[in-house]
Formats: structure tokens, sequence, C-alpha cells
């Protein structure tokens, strides 16, 4: 039986959204079917049912469900399943990952998560784009209804606070990849290919990062726009959820 949630005052397209038994979204839009075979194509993804290699019953399943979508912003929380069973007598096996995927500045992504959304109490009653904003507040650890506030380059967010941690410190020289210019300004290196200008003051706080000043985010393989900020921030690495093994579920940065 299908459950239904009324959406007439998101941008969601259809306007009543069909959920299956699992939370699982059984009508979606035809850019989110696009979006999907997409990441697909581009994580080298395949889904189907294949008993090459198996015993007498065997097989392997794969499939892709969507529990949100954001059509204006090209974004979707998948879930990635795996169904296998060895032989005709064994037990079927199941492992799921999660995913919030889509295109950013041209760049096809997926980015793991966590958190699982069946396990949101709410998730029968919540619009696709509420399901997109949950997740992304998974990843950047913020309210959300505070997520309007964040400055974001790919999942390196600058978080306004009120005021530096009475117990942080001056970042030492090394960490995070820290260097400091002839003019002054601290570079940090995050992911390996983002780049944070601080003009201003740096300082650690049990493994977090905080600055103040002016922060400018730049990308160096150039597949992302710098972004700035001033003010009081935290420096956010987005929250990365492991992979199965049989399954790459990263993409991008």
């Amino acid at each position: 039986m299908y459950k239904t949630t009324d959406t007439f005052n998101s941008n969601t397209t259809p306007a009543t959204v069909r959920r299956d038994g699992y939370g699982a979204i059984r009508n979606l839009p035809t850019e989110i079917k696009e979006l999907v075979e997409t990441v697909k194509k581009s994580a080298g993804w395949e889904t189907g049912v294949t008993s090459e290699g198996m015993k007498r019953g065997g097989f392997e399943s794969r499939n892709i469900d969507v529990y949100g979508y954001d059509v204006a912003h090209n974004l979707a929380v998948i879930q990635i399943r795996r169904a296998w069973k060895k032989k005709e007598s064994w037990y079927t096996e199941v492992s799921k990952a999660y995913a919030l995927v889509g295109i950013d500045e041209g760049q096809v992504f997926s980015h793991p998560l966590a958190s699982s959304p069946r396990r949101n109490p709410h998730l029968d009653d919540m619009a696709p784009e509420e399901v997109v904003a949950w997740a992304e507040s998974k990843i950047f650890g913020v309210p959300v209804n505070k997520l309007h506030t964040i400055t974001r380059q790919g999942d390196i967010a600058l978080v306004p606070v009120r005021g530096i941690p009475h117990d942080a410190l001056p970042m030492a020289a090394g960490r995070f990849g820290l260097v400091t210019l002839e003019s002054g300004v601290h570079v940090l290196t995050l992911r390996g290919s983002h780049q944070v200008h601080i003009d201003g003051e740096v300082f650690e706080a049990d493994g977090t990062i905080y600055a103040e000043g002016a922060i400018e985010i730049m990308h160096s393989k150039g597949e992302h726009k710098a972004v700035c900020a001033t003010g009081k921030l935290k420096v956010v690495t987005g929250e990365v959820g492991d992979s199965p093994w049989w399954l790459n579920a990263e993409m991008g940065d």
C-alpha cells in the first residue's frame, strides 16, 4: 500500500508524492529519473539481477530507490540495495547504502550518508525537498532551519558561530596542512583539494577548526567557484558515511 504526502506548498512535481511501505518514492519526476541515470553512469553502478557465477538458485540483485529530491537544485537522496544468495538453500543477504547525489556546478557527485532516511520517524510526512534538507543537515551538522546561513563549496562549509570557544587554541603549523604566507594569510588544505585562505586568525578546539576574519575557499582542481565569508566561523568538512565493500558510493568533492 502506498502512503501519500500532500506537497502543494513545495516546488515538487507531482503535487502528491506516493511512498511505498519502506518510504521510497514511487512517482518520480522525469528530471529525477534522469538524474539517477546520470549518477549511475558516472559512478559505474550496475543495477538489475544476475545469476552469473552462482550455483543453482543463487542470484545477486542491485537496485536504487529515491527517498527525497529537489528538482530545482538537481539533488536526490537515494538508497542502493544489494540482495545476494549464493545458492538456493542459503538465506538471502541484504545490504544497503544511502547517499546524497546530484549535479553541482556541472560536477556529478555522490556523497555517502552516515544516517538512513528510513530511521527518520517523520519520513512519511516529509516533502521530498525536506528529505534533501535533512540529509544536508546531517552532512554539515547544522539544523535544517540554519542551512541557509552557511557558505558551502562542495563538501566544505563555513558555518557562522556566535563566538570562538573559550578552550580553542591558535592552530599549530602543519595541522590540516596549515601554512602561513608572507602576507600573513593562513592557508589550510582540506579533503586534498579545498584550500581555505584565512585573512585573520585560525583556531582549533577538539579537532574542530574555527576562524575569525575574512575567509575564502578555493578549489585546486578548479571544479568549484571560490566562495567567501567574513566573521566568526566554524570550518566544517562534511561527514562522509561508509561505503560497503561491494560499492564505491563516494564520487566528487
